[in-house]
């Protein structure tokens, strides 16, 4: 992008867009912190270290169930993943269906 041009939209109020053909910039999608980027964090389980990446959102209720439960997020991932049916699904995955079931999803 040339200095001194803005792109259209960018940090702006939505309005007509001349460069989009006067049509405007897409709203944002409120599932966007699910869609994007994933979050890595590294614990402990079983002895073993390991890591899982999820999207912000499902961390996000991750940490609000622990809080809820009064117990740290690695203890509520331990039990997780003591709790697990098939070892052979993996954590992020069994993370996930955990939250959309405690969601009512």
């Amino acid at each position: 992008m040339r200095r001194g041009r803005r792109q259209c939209g960018a940090g702006q109020p939505l309005r007509p867009c001349p460069r989009a053909g006067g049509r405007q910039p897409a709203a944002p999608d409120p599932l966007s912190d699910m869609a994007g980027h994933l979050e890595k964090r590294s614990l402990s389980l079983a002895g073993h270290r390991t890591s899982v990446a999820l999207e912000p959102a499902f961390w996000r209720a991750l940490e609000e169930e622990a809080a809820r439960e009064g117990i740290s997020l690695a203890a509520l991932i331990r039990t997780i993943d003591a709790e697990r049916p098939d070892p052979s699904v993996p954590l992020a995955r069994a993370l996930r269906l955990h939250v959309l079931a405690a969601r009512g999803g």
